[in-house]
């Protein structure tokens, strides 16, 4: 029994297709983006440098970087500056400031430098998740604005 052409094109495009969808998921799974040296110059943040990096890879992890880094990679530094604890009677306030360089992969120079300050308040029962998720949001948000940092160096 023969092929119809109408079949074979159709397997011949699906499989096409397929070769395609791969390629792209493939794409998307390279780590364009990946975290390099975590530091501190706050000695309070020196203990939590583990939690910076875990925020950091589950932040870098939800952003599709292949318009932004046009395929290039880079390599996120961080720097913890700030990490001040202040509790009360009536309240414990965290502030959290990083400091993100981005750097090609390849040559190494810096690409662009993000800033990110946070300040979190909760009762004073809850002192470690307020630090905690001062680091957290403070990630989150310097994570967020390297895309635009990236288009707006690549249009200068």
């Amino acid at each position: 029994m023969k092929a119809r052409p109408a079949v074979s094109f159709a397997l011949a495009l699906f499989a096409f297709a397929g070769i395609t969808l791969s390629t792209e998921a493939e794409a998307a799974k390279t780590k364009l983006v990946s975290i390099g040296e975590i530091v501190s110059a706050a000695p309070q943040g020196k203990t939590k440098l583990d939690l910076v990096r875990s925020a950091l890879e589950q932040e870098l992890d939800t952003i599709d970087w292949r318009k932004s880094t046009r395929m290039k990679p880079y390599v996120v530094s961080v720097s913890v500056v700030t990490l001040d604890t202040e509790l009360t009677r009536d309240r414990v306030a965290t502030t959290c400031v990083l400091s993100t360089t981005v750097r090609s992969a390849k040559s190494g120079s810096v690409v662009a430098i993000v800033n990110q300050r946070v300040r979190a308040e909760n009762g004073p029962t809850y002192a470690r998740a307020v630090e905690d998720g001062a680091i957290r949001a403070a990630a989150s948000a310097a994570v967020r604005k390297i895309p635009d940092a990236l288009r707006a160096k690549a249009g200068s």
